[in-house]
This record gives structure tokens, sequence and C-alpha cells, in this order.
């Protein structure tokens, strides 16, 4: 039975962070693997890529390309199989493009 969880935008090096949502790299309904990016943003005019942490599928997208987001925001939801997993559920992950 699939959990659904939210994703909040999360700290860059362990600080609050504010970030603009250039673009969606995935759709709802993606099926996604730990790693893979779902969307490009930018932080003080250099660009990163946010990624999943663990598998699930991109249930609904909350903020929208142009949107300011901060450390803390719901930005997106996914649902994941099991309610065991591993992984922080919130997890994102912001890596350089």
């Amino acid at each position: 039975m699939p959990f659904s969880h939210q994703l909040k935008f999360p700290p860059l090096n362990g600080s609050v962070v504010k970030a603009r949502i250039d673009a969606w790299r995935q759709k709802p309904l993606a099926s996604l693997e730990r790693g893979d990016p779902i969307a490009d943003i930018s932080i003080d005019g250099t660009a990163y890529a946010l990624s999943v942490d663990f598998p699930c599928a991109l249930s609904s997208v909350v903020a929208q390309p142009g949107h300011l987001v901060s450390t803390g925001d719901v930005i997106a939801a996914c649902a994941a199989e099991g309610e065991d997993l591993p992984y922080r559920r919130e997890s994102l992950v912001i890596q350089p493009i």
C-alpha cells in the first residue's frame, strides 16, 4: 500500500536558503529512483538540481516554476511503498548541475 509524503525544500550545507524553482524535470505520476533529479533551481544565481533521496512516484507539484521557496517549504508530494522506508521521507538533496 503506498504512503503519501510531503517533499520539503532542504537546507544547503545545513543552512536555511531561499531558491527559485526554475523548472520541473518530472511530471506527476513519474516513477523515481533514489538520486533522480526532479527540479532545476537557482540559489543566488547558481544553478542546482533537486533530487529525491528514496524511490517514489511523484504525486503532485505545489511550487510552480518562478516561485521562490525557503528551506522547509512543501514543494511537492510523492507516494512510496511501505511504511518503514530506510530514508528520511521528506528528503530532497540539492546537487550542483
